[in-house]
């Protein structure tokens, strides 16, 4: 019998382990002290508590939208074992948190310390209880304080503090999902559903102790709230919580904490191999039993790569919310998995049942397709207050998938396909009908159908149908921004199509056929990356070399010699893996910026049979190397990525002079500046290296604009002022001092919080910035070549072993040593998100007593991490392209 087969609640759970192991790690996470299991269970009760305080009682739903960190993952655990916990995706709208905070009539809101999301606009204007919360940063991993700020004219009273057992129907935890209405479709999940799940999924992988998992997938998703972020605990196993896990980390986090398992949908695992591919092969991996694959399909690529990278069986697993995440999986053991297939039936023993049925919900024979449907006590009884949606959920006791499927002669399960109209936009749900509801409200749209489109990468994407009503002018970028205004970013059409009313297919009574539209309108992914003609074929070995190669990195099946890397799917990641290669195959080392120069595999195998790395020149990357006229030049935000400006280059055209500024220290080649003024006065000196003459302007994004402000004062003090600056969605960096204001405005010099963190100081900022900075110095003397013992090829070594490592460290580093201290007279554009002017509430976002000349603010769609790929690289562009018209009126008399 296993251990979780004896907990009847989550709460006996997290106790049981307290008292067998209290000093054993539950949690896990960089840069905190482990939270081990016996204060695991005193924060989760504390939390629990802190609710009666707030007027929270066990029944009332406790919403929470917040980065998906570690704090978030131990709320969660503490609201649920003596509450209702219900995370939400922080990509939705004010109207949408609106709709679903009544979907399950949440009592209250938690939400991270200074947030301004749209669901704090939502709360209060539903009157919940609003909580912030504020990371414990000298505390173990997920301790936080939660302070209660409601409306002044509210007061929120106490109720009964007692803890009472709940019973193994209580509602424990609320997620959302989505279907074929607009409308979220709330999941309330009990203390029986996710003890049950947590019983059979530790059985089936063998969970204990010893096991160890990183929590990936967000905390609004079942998969990682109770799948990665719950059940590894039940067993005494361990979970390492990443905030807001970036894929690019992946290697640091392996190395650091020796996972044995971890599960991602295939668009997180492909992130992940590129990551893997940058590095040495890690002794670390091999520590990996098995690695978890859900949300929508993988190919067989993807899975042959993860086996040969972790040398463990990639499987394949199936479930929905609404079976508590988990009802098909291929067997662990060598040899048993089937490729292709979701696999067989678990939990069994637990009494999970599946079927594959017709339409009158009667069994179908092997092979046969139909509907899979499920039941069990790991199964919900119905969703929150929606009967008529109920009634159609089930076939008696069985509760209807909507997916169709076949099982073999071994049991084991094939998905074919999905009878609900959900688009599965890389494990993202996205209900067609939610998105044209939105675009039909648009005063130029007279219909909008919203459809599925094969995607390589994402398995779908999303795209639209419309209808322009008469006498209006079609603008795909303008019906983009309209929708990214109101509709979560990964829910925007990427492929908007203009038809008449009677291309769209419709059945008898006039329901439009989505699953028709994408073959009717030709939108296969091929045609939409490459359009018409034959591939042409390689002629030399080389271009046989790449060709391949690139067909494998791409996971394409064929790629033509003159094909843009970047029109097939390539990004930074690929662009340094085949860099990597390259080194590998030919001896040759190229930057990944040699793509810009040679994108096709006929360009790049010209250099490689030249014996040369291509062109590089400085910090600079050059975009448009035929334009002539006035200049952009742009800085990238915080990992120093200037390959993600080549969209906005492309949309300005090939005639306009465009160039990226890299970071130093991108490739490793150097110690990375660790203060903005260096870098400032870095890139004032190429931008006068190269356009000496000007008209320029100088624009930066991110943390970007500000070195871009603090590089165009160096050049108006030199004479040389850029036309304009542009900062795009960089806020004031005056917000990075509030947490030295809320020092200096406690009330009580015994607060130990605060003294703590006043007393590691010296450790956690002090000695990282000494160490950069001496590496800056060392560096410029290298330069010098004075000292022969003083090489910048020993100081690289040394750098490498101890310096400051990664940009991302470096620059938050540099951010907390600046002060702003002087204003500019320059004309300047803001580009802003909707996601920073409701993080800073200010719509210049901090710049009004900073900037004194002339300041344009230009809302943009999508998010701030999306802002230089569409819908917003459209808008950013046509604003540049009328303000580098402007300038060559004024400056040569003509337009263009």
């Amino acid at each position: 019998m296993k251990v979780s087969e004896l907990f009847e609640s989550l709460d006996s759970a997290y106790a049981y382990w307290a008292g067998q192991t209290p000093e054993a790690p539950a949690i896990l996470s960089p840069d905190r002290a482990p939270l081990t299991f016996n204060r695991l269970h005193a924060e989760a009760k504390k939390i629990a508590l802190q609710c009666r305080e707030f007027g929270i009682g066990s029944h009332d739903a406790v919403a929470t939208v917040m980065p998906q960190s570690v704090e978030q993952h131990l709320l969660i655990i503490g609201l649920s074992i003596h509450g209702v916990a219900a995370p939400l995706n922080p990509a939705y709208t004010q109207g949408e948190f609106e709709e679903h905070f009544k979907a399950f009539d949440a009592r209250a809101l938690f939400v991270e310390k200074g947030s301004e999301s749209p669901a704090v606009d939502a709360a209060e204007a539903l009157g919940l209880i609003l909580v912030e919360v504020e990371p414990l940063l000298s505390e173990p991993a997920g301790i936080s304080l939660q302070t209660v700020k409601n409306p002044a004219n509210e007061r929120v009273s106490p109720i009964d503090r007692s803890l009472v057992s709940p019973d193994e129907n209580d509602i424990a935890m609320i997620v959302l999902t989505s279907g074929t209405t607009a409308r979220g479709k709330p999941v309330p999940l009990t203390q029986k559903n996710i003890c049950t799940s947590a019983a059979f999924t530790e059985e089936l992988y063998t969970l204990g102790r010893a096991d160890r998992c990183i929590r990936i997938m967000p905390l609004f998703h079942v998969f990682g709230a109770i799948h990665q972020g719950m059940i590894p605990l039940f067993s005494g196993g361990s979970v390492v919580s990443i905030n807001d896990f970036n894929p690019a980390d992946f290697p640091i986090v392996l190395k650091e904490f020796s996972p044995t398992w971890f599960g991602g949908g295939p668009t997180f695992h492909r992130a992940i191999l590129d990551s893997l591919a940058r590095v040495p092969k890690m002794a670390e991996s091999e520590n990996v039993r098995f690695v978890l694959s859900g949300g929508s399909p993988g190919p067989l690529s993807l899975c042959e790569e993860i086996e040969s990278t972790f040398t463990a069986p990639f499987i394949e697993a199936y479930g929905l919310s609404e079976g508590t995440g988990l009802s098909t999986a291929n067997p662990l053991g060598s040899g048993e998995q089937k490729l292709g297939s979701v696999g067989k039936l678990v939990g069994a023993r637990f009494d999970q049942e599946l079927r594959v049925v017709d339409e009158a919900g009667r069994s179908v024979a092997v092979h046969a397709q139909g509907e899979v449907v499920i039941r069990g006590p790991n199964v919900i009884s119905g969703y929150l207050k929606m009967p008529e949606e109920n009634q159609k959920l089930f076939y008696g006791d069985w509760l209807r998938t909507g997916d169709l499927g076949h099982l073999d002669v071994d049991g084991y399960l094939f998905i074919d396909g999905r009878l609900k109209e959900v688009i599965n936009r890389g494990g993202e749900k996205i209900s067609p009908a939610s998105v044209d509801e939105v675009l039909m409200t648009h005063p130029d749209v007279e219909v909008a159908v919203t459809f599925p489109i094969p995607d390589d990468r994402l398995g779908e994407d999303v795209a639209s149908a419309i209808v322009i009503r008469e006498g209006r002018i079609p603008n795909k970028t303008n019906l983009r921004r309209y929708a990214a205004e109101r509709l979560a970013l990964f829910k925007v059409p990427h492929v908007i199509v203009f038809v008449d009313e009677e291309t769209i297919p419709r059945n008898a009574t006039g329901k439009p056929k989505r699953d028709q539209l994408a073959q009717q309108l030709k939108l296969e992914s091929a045609s939409i990356r490459r359009g018409e003609g034959p591939l042409k074929p390689p002629g030399t070995e080389v271009e046989k070399r790449l060709v391949s190669f690139l067909s494998s990195l791409l996971e394409l099946d064929a790629v033509g010699v003159d094909e843009d890397f970047f029109d097939l799917g390539g990004d930074s990641f690929k662009a340094t893996a085949l860099t990597q290669w390259i080194d590998q195959e030919f001896k040759i080392q190229m930057r990944p910026i040699v793509l810009f120069e040679a994108a096709s595999a006929a360009s790049l195998a010209r250099l490689i049979e030249a014996n040369s790395p291509g062109q590089h020149d400085g910090l600079v990357v050059q975009f448009n190397p035929m334009g002539s006229g006035p200049a952009v030049f742009c800085i990238p935000g915080i990992f120093g990525d200037v390959i993600g400006f080549r969209k906005i280059a492309n949309l300005l055209g090939s005639e306009v002079p465009f160039y990226g500024l890299e970071r130093q220290g991108y490739y490793n080649e150097a110690p990375p500046r660790v203060n903005i003024l260096r870098m400032a006065r870095d890139y004032a000196n190429e931008v006068l290296r190269v356009h000496p003459d000007g008209p320029y302007m100088l624009a930066g994004y991110s943390l970007g604009g500000v070195i871009a402000y603090e590089a165009s004062r160096i050049l108006c003090a030199k004479g040389r002022a850029p036309e304009w600056l542009v900062l795009m969605d960089t806020s004031y960096p005056g917000i990075f001092r509030e947490r030295k204001r809320i020092w200096e405005n406690r009330t009580s010099w015994f607060d130990w919080y605060g003294v703590r963190e006043f007393l590691l100081k010296p450790l956690h900022d002090w000695w990282p910035r000494l160490r950069a900075s001496l590496f800056e110095f060392l560096w410029q003397w290298a330069g010098r070549e004075r000292f022969s013992f003083l090489s910048r090829k020993r100081l690289l070594s040394l750098h490498r072993r101890l310096g400051i490592r990664s940009l991302d460290d470096a620059d938050k580093l540099a951010v907390h040593r600046y002060k702003c201290k002087t204003s500019t007279e320059l004309p300047t554009i803001l580009f802003r998100t909707q996601q920073n002017l409701h993080d800073y509430g200010d719509e210049k976002l901090g710049w009004g007593g900073m900037i004194n000349g002339p300041l344009e603010i230009t809302p943009v769609g999508g998010d701030h991490y999306s802002l230089q790929q569409s819908p917003a690289a459209e808008t950013i562009s046509e604003v540049l392209s009328q303000k580098l018209s402007e300038i060559r009126t004024r400056t040569h008399g003509r337009p263009d």
